[in-house]
Parts: C-alpha cells; structure tokens; sequence
C-alpha cells in the first residue's frame, strides 16, 4: 500500500467525520471507509486488500477520532 492510499484514507476521514455512520460494526464501517477510498482512488484487488486490512487494524482509532 502505498503513502498516496494512507493519506488519501485518512483525508477522506477528516473531510466525512460529520458523515460517517457511526451505528455501523467494525466491517460495515470499513467497508464503508474503503469504498469512499476506492472512489477517489483507483485500487487493484492488493491495493484494496491492504488497505481493508489497515482500516479494520486502526477502526477503534478511526472511531476515537470520529467521536471528537
């Protein structure tokens, strides 16, 4: 995964923390996050394996910054 994928990711929380669907689980919520990513972001199957798996490894992080 590269730096390019990592920054987009997180920018794309930044700009939809007031969007995001906090009532969605864990797998939801990634998926979620990983489709927004895919939009502005084209990603390979690898690409978007690894970046489901980044996603779900910070998803309680993710939330905490949601949250405030």
């Amino acid at each position: 995964m590269t730096p390019s994928i990592v920054r987009t990711l997180w920018s794309t929380i930044d700009r939809s923390q007031a969007n995001l669907p906090l009532d969605l689980d864990d797998g939801s919520l990634t998926d979620w996050l990983v489709s927004r990513v895919r939009s502005e972001y084209p990603l390979d199957g690898q690409e978007t394996a690894a970046l489901d798996g980044y996603v779900r490894s910070r998803v309680l992080l993710i939330r905490d910054l949601i949250q405030t």
